[in-house]
């Protein structure tokens, strides 16, 4: 995403809203995904009442 060498984040500010909202869109599902490996108890329990109205 050019880091030192002002590419394509450094265009304008929406080219940095939208590298920044993918960025943090893959890093939610990675999280959310390490998270359902290791079952983790209190993620399952925050879970339970979305995935009921679900």
């Amino acid at each position: 995403m050019g880091g030192y060498t002002f590419g394509f984040a450094y265009s304008s500010i929406m080219t940095a809203a939208l590298t920044s909202a993918l960025a943090g869109t893959a890093m939610a599902v990675v999280y959310v995904a390490v998270l359902r490996a290791l079952r983790v108890r209190e993620f399952e329990e925050f879970m339970e009442p979305i995935g009921r109205r679900l």
